[in-house]
Formats: C-alpha cells, sequence, structure tokens
C-alpha cells in the first residue's frame, strides 16, 4: 500500500531578479530566476548567499535581490541524465555555436536537462589520460538561460570526473573564461597542455589557436 501525497507540506520557490558586482571588476544579472526554497519564506541576505552558493560564484562583491516574491510550486530541481548524440543535441550544440565534429568518434559522454521532453542544456566530458578530461560541449538553450542549468551541469561532470577518479579538468573557450574564473578555473598554459589534451581534437584543430585553455584540480 503506498499512501496518499496529499497531506505533505507544499514545497515553496523564490522568483527573483539580481544584480551581482565582482570584485575584480564586472558583474552579471538575471531576470526571472527560481530557486528551491526550504522554507515559505527568505530574506534577501540569505537569498544573496544561497545564490552564490547555488551558482558557484567567487570573488563576489556584492549582489541585490530586486523584484522578489515567494511562490507555493513543487521543486523543479533539474534532472540530470546521459544524453544520447542525435539530431537534437547536435542542434543545440550548434545553436550556441560549438564544434562537434568529433563526436562521433565516441570519446565524449554528454550529459543534459529535459524539461516536457525538450533538450534545454547538456554538456560533455572527454577522458584524456589517466587522470584528466575535457569539459566541453556546454550549452544552453536560448530560452533556458539565467536559470542555473549550466553551473549545475558543470557541477555534475566535476562530480562523474571525481567518481571517475579523474583529478583535473580542462576546458577550452573563446568567450566564457570570466565565468569559468568565477567557478574555480583557472587558465593554464597551452604550451603547458597534458599530452593527452594536446591530442585532442578540441585543442588541436577544432577550437581556434585564441581559445584560452582553463584549468580546475578536482
Amino acid at each position: 500500500m503506498i499512501e496518499a501525497d496529499s497531506a505533505c507540506a507544499p514545497q515553496h520557490r523564490v522568483l527573483f531578479d539580481f544584480e551581482v558586482d565582482f570584485s575584480n571588476g564586472g558583474g552579471m544579472q538575471g531576470q526571472g530566476f527560481r530557486l528551491d526554497i526550504a522554507g515559505e519564506d527568505i530574506d534577501d541576505a540569505a537569498l544573496a548567499d544561497y545564490l552564490v552558493r547555488d551558482m558557484r560564484l567567487l570573488m563576489v562583491g556584492a549582489v541585490r535581490i530586486l523584484d522578489k516574491r515567494v511562490i507555493a510550486e513543487a521543486h523543479k530541481r533539474p534532472r540530470i541524465v546521459p544524453v544520447e548524440i542525435d539530431a537534437e543535441a547536435l542542434a543545440l550544440l550548434a545553436s550556441a555555436g560549438l564544434q562537434s565534429a568529433d563526436l562521433a568518434l565516441g570519446a565524449t559522454h554528454l550529459f543534459g536537462i529535459r524539461h516536457d521532453g525538450v533538450l534545454d542544456a547538456a554538456v560533455g566530458i572527454e577522458r584524456c589520460g589517466a587522470d584528466a578530461a575535457l569539459l566541453r560541449s556546454l550549452a544552453v538553450a536560448g530560452a533556458a538561460r539565467s536559470c542555473g542549468l549550466g553551473g549545475e551541469l558543470v557541477a555534475h561532470v566535476e562530480r562523474v570526473a571525481r567518481d571517475l577518479g579523474l583529478r583535473r579538468l580542462f576546458l577550452l573557450t573563446t568567450d566564457a573564461a570570466g565565468y569559468f574564473a568565477r567557478i574555480g578555473y583557472a587558465e593554464f598554459s597551452r604550451e603547458a597542455a597534458p599530452a593527452a589534451v594536446a591530442a585532442s581534437a578540441q585543442f588541436a584543430s577544432l577550437c581556434p589557436a585564441s581559445a584560452v585553455l582553463m584549468s580546475k584540480p578536482l
């Protein structure tokens, strides 16, 4: 027998806009952001701390919470699942301007988040040698941006890498170095890249020589 869940306590989410200033200059903002909360309310200071942790931001100078309201709504933390390298996944990567010609080689494992059956976001991990991997193919559909999906996927790949016994993740980016720096990645000399990373198609040919190589120890 299974008890009905009608007596379960209602869940709440907070809907808000935010502005973040970084101590090293620059900032970011988001509109219509939603976060699951444990109780029926949350003050601005606690919400700012929650936001920084949830998005894994570093070097935060100030956080401003705007137009906040709490709604009774079931928690909707994204469920991250393995994703087939199919036409839908390739279309998402293409929409983000990401190279995918080497995915058919089978060295990359994709994970994604779906909403109503549609792939909203994806990320890949490509093992490079005994103790490192490339974090790659991170893409979020336009309508799903500013919802924290990218951060969730990066954190998922980091957990996968740790479970595999890997010690460091690498990535190549042409326009998101600032974002990755805020979640713990640092620039890494291309000349000093491990041989297995340098031999990857992403490093050797698909990404331009101007792409920044970054890494994070696990």
